[in-house]
This record gives structure tokens, sequence and C-alpha cells, in this order.
């Protein structure tokens, strides 16, 4: 028994065996059972997946991060300088920054809302920036899960690939290996004959030219012996 199974099947025991309303707070050590979810971790490994892609891809998600606290300081600001006349609940730019986040992040809890027509166009804008501002960790994260599947992907092709060698050297040292090298070794033959007959029959060509080279070299003396006479 693994020490998650034997926390959760003490919290059951406090559990049952608890009949005093006085002790009841003890019951809320059954979340301890909660542990035992551990095991998914352990036998599918799914939060070293998301660590490793996080890590992956921390550099553009801080990006992100700092884009988003940079547009909150400047929407806050506007804000602020909007609408504090007309509006007390922007009290100060901090007040003003619970706003921002409320709007960025899409939540609007409705606690602090714009009043002037200008404060009113500013946080339409912003609700629209946060739509797509916090959908940008959502596409990094996809591209991170996806890069890492296909370097499983790449990783499984080349151990199947070394497998299928393996398996092709086990074929090539069989009979059938064999037969076929002895069939190989066969058909180099057989080149090597046809390459040697056709070298044969290029020299006989090659010989050929060269006497009606001397024929013509003969008939061209004998046309020039008058001349000369």
């Amino acid at each position: 028994m693994s020490l998650v199974d034997l926390i959760s099947w003490a919290t059951m025991v406090v559990d049952v065996s608890i009949e005093s309303n006085a002790l009841r707070g003890l019951v809320a050590f059954r979340l301890l059972r909660l542990l035992s979810l551990s095991r998914l971790e352990r036998n599918h490994n799914f939060m070293h997946n998301i660590i490793k892609v996080v890590t992956l891809k921390r550099a553009e998600l801080f990006a992100t991060m700092g884009v988003a606290v940079l547009l909150l300081l400047i929407v806050s600001t506007a804000m602020y300088y909007i609408e504090n006349d007309a509006n007390p609940q922007f009290a100060s730019i901090f007040h003003s920054m619970w706003w921002g986040t409320t709007a960025l992040t899409t939540v609007g809890y409705g606690d602090v809302v714009p009043i002037t027509p200008l404060g009113r166009v500013l946080g339409s804008i912003v609700a629209f920036i946060g739509v797509g501002l916090f959908g940008m960790p959502t596409g990094i994260l996809a591209s991170g899960f996806q890069e890492l599947h296909d370097d499983r992907a790449r990783e499984r092709d080349r151990s199947s690939g070394r497998s299928l060698s393996s398996s092709e050297d086990i074929v090539d040292n069989s009979p059938a290996g064999a037969s076929n090298a002895a069939a190989l070794h066969a058909r180099l033959e057989k080149l090597e004959s046809s390459v040697g007959l056709q070298m044969q029959s290029l020299q006989a060509d090659v010989e050929s030219i060269r006497q009606g080279q001397a024929h013509i070299l003969a008939l061209l003396q004998e046309l020039a012996r008058p001349r000369q006479a």
C-alpha cells in the first residue's frame, strides 16, 4: 500500500468513526482523498507533457504576459484620466487597474463601470482587445503540443527505420537473401558479357574506320603522283 492509499484510507476511517458534531471539522480531512488523483500522473504522465510544453514556450508566454501588463497599465491610466472627474469609482489608477483587469479578461463583474461616453467607448475597445490577447497563450500552447507530438512521431519513425534496417539484414542472411544475391551476381555477369561484346563490336568498327582512312590516303597519293611528274 502506498502512502497516498494509506492517507485516503485513514481519512475514510475518521469520517466513519466520528459521530459528534463537535468533531465534524475533522471531516475536512476527507479532501486528502484527492491525493489519489496523483495515480493518474503516475500512470499517464500528463503533467510532464504540460510542464515540458510550458518550458518549451516560456519565451512566448512571458512575451504575451509582458504585453498584457503593458496594455493593462495603458488602459487603466487612460480610463482614470477620462473617468476621474465624473465617476468616483475611478478614484485612483489602482482602482482603474481593477476595472482594466476585469475588462481585459472579459470577466466584467460590473462593480466598477465607466459612465462617460468616451469611457464606454474605451471600455468596448479594451473588451475586444482582451478577447484576442488572452487567446494568444492558447495558440502558443497548442503549437507547443503540436511540436511535441511531431518530435515524438519523428522519433518513432527513426526507431521503426532502425528496426526495419535490422530486419532487412536478417532477411539478407536468410536463404532467400542468398538466392537474391546469386540472382544479382548472375545479372552482373550477364551485363559484363554484354558490355564485352559491345566493346568488341566498337573495336571492330574503329578498325574498319582506320582501314577506310588508309585506303582513302592511298588513293590520294596515287592521284597526286601524275601532277608531280
